[in-house]
């Protein structure tokens, strides 16, 4: 580490008061790695459901990162609040453009109570693009009963604050 004249000492410790800028690529060592770029995305559009029941459906919100290195990876973060009931079968995928990637499966049958779902998700892609190409991630949501009974980025309008409650994506691009 170089801060002005001076070099970093094996096993430094670095303090912060909680005010830290980190600019350019991040190394990590022995191989880890490198963060090169973040995206990030978020959508306020609540309560989103599938269109049809056994019909995968778009949700926001949609991320694209331009890579900067041939190689890399993108690490694909996503958080947001989901509910069903009696929807039985419930699916999320995870898309690279048109391709499915990734999906996560959950299965709800009590017909009183609405359940929530974990819906915190995280996947490293190898795309396999070159540097400079934009690649464009997004996610479906699917259930095989009750289709208007699932809710991607749930919102109770009566217990929230709607401006407060967002679905958003990462997308961190990692060189070798």
């Amino acid at each position: 580490i170089t801060h002005g004249s001076n070099s970093g000492t094996a096993n430094m410790v670095l303090a912060s008061n909680g005010n830290v800028t980190i600019g350019g690529a991040i190394a990590a060592t022995s191989g880890l790695g490198k963060l090169l770029n973040i995206v990030t995305a978020s959508s306020t559009t609540v309560n989103q459901n599938p269109s049809a029941n056994d019909t995968w459906t778009d949700v926001a919100p949609t991320a694209t990162i331009t890579t900067t290195a041939a190689g890399s990876k993108i690490l694909v973060v996503a958080s947001t609040g989901m509910i069903s009931k009696q929807t039985y079968s419930t699916g999320v995928k995870l898309l690279r453009g048109s391709t499915g990637i990734m999906e996560w499966w959950y299965y709800t049958s009590d017909a009183s109570e609405w359940m929530p779902i974990t819906a915190n998700y995280v996947y490293v892609d190898t795309h396999g693009e070159s540097a400079g190409t934009a690649i464009t991630y997004k996610f479906q949501i699917y259930a095989d009963n009750n289709y208007d009974k699932l809710d991607w980025n749930y919102n109770s309008s009566s217990h929230s604050t709607a401006s407060l409650n967002k679905c958003e994506v990462y997308l961190l691009e990692i060189g070798a």
